[in-house]
């Protein structure tokens, strides 16, 4: 099921409903906005939407959490880029252990 294309700039919003309906059988349904290294909001190789807090991605992001607080599941932010320190990934979007355990507390 695939919600977004940071990359394209666009959102699903069927499909992200859709995993919000499981709350009514009963699951718990957590929805975590993936991290973001501070290579990839800087890199001039990543596109725009994937990298920088525009308008339209703080639009994204708050369709998605109204989705989730109106279905009852948890929608986490991810926290600031520079939450994990550029020794904390293994490459561009992976954190390494280091990194996880940084991002974990």
């Amino acid at each position: 099921m695939k919600m977004a294309s940071q990359s394209k700039g666009t959102y699903e919003p069927r499909a992200f409903s859709s995993l919000m309906a499981l709350t009514r059988s009963g699951t718990e349904v957590i929805a975590l906005e993936i991290p973001r290294s501070e290579m990839i909001v800087t890199s001039r190789w990543v596109p725009e939407p994937a990298r920088s807090y525009t308008a339209a991605y703080e639009e994204f992001r708050t369709r998605l959490a109204d989705k989730a607080k109106h279905a009852n599941a948890q929608f986490i932010e991810a926290p600031p880029p520079d939450t994990v320190p550029m020794d904390g990934w293994a490459d561009l979007v992976h954190m390494n252990e280091h990194g996880a355990a940084i991002f974990s507390r």
